[in-house]
């Protein structure tokens, strides 16, 4: 179960991204001039918890606050990662 979750919150990730691309070309840029360990970040750190957040009620129908832990983390990977993108991007004048 966990690893269909993980790819479809990474396809879900992905689908969102492109779209989003296309939409501002100056953020697809700047994704694209991010070194390769901030992608790393969110692909492995941060859709993982996020993936966990919506697997675990499926499979532990009790663990309802385990749920929202994971959801809780995931947000906050998230921002940490965001904060951590934003300052590359103006330090390196993107």
């Amino acid at each position: 179960m966990a690893p269909i979750a993980y790819a479809l919150t990474v396809a879900a990730a992905a689908a969102l991204q492109r779209r989003e691309f296309a939409r501002a070309p100056g953020k697809a840029s700047r994704y694209r001039a991010l070194p390769w360990p901030y992608k790393r970040a969110g692909w492995s750190g941060v859709a993982p918890l996020f993936a966990a957040a919506w697997a675990v009620p499926l499979l532990f129908a009790p663990a309802w606050w385990a749920s929202a832990a994971f959801g809780a983390m995931g947000a906050c990977a998230l921002a940490t990662l965001d904060i951590a993108c934003v300052r590359w991007d103006r330090r390196n004048g993107l």
